[in-house]
């Protein structure tokens, strides 16, 4: 019995990263020629769940690291208090 590409790590694993990037399943359906029913019935399987979230959590700490160098980061400090004051000042023109 053939083996489907479907079933190949490689496959999974690329599925599982496009939806906890935020993919939708039709987009990843397109980009392996397969129907959205069919990404649907995959990303079922336990299997790929634990690799969506393995994914998902991979990406939180990414985030998490990235806002914290932010931060600490003194001319973002200065420049989105800047950006802050002038959207401020902005919307009290509007009102």
């Amino acid at each position: 019995m053939k083996k489907s590409r479907l079933d190949l790590p490689h496959i999974k694993l690329l599925i599982a990263h496009r939806i906890a990037n935020g993919h939708s399943q039709r987009e990843i359906a397109q980009e392996l020629s397969i129907s959205q029913p069919s990404i649907s019935r995959i990303i079922r399987h336990a299997d790929i769940i634990a690799l969506i979230r393995k994914e998902e959590n991979r990406l939180y700490l990414q985030v998490k690291k990235e806002l914290q160098r932010i931060e600490n980061d003194p001319r973002f400090l200065a420049e989105f208090q800047r950006t802050l004051e002038k959207e401020l000042l902005n919307f009290k023109r509007l009102l």
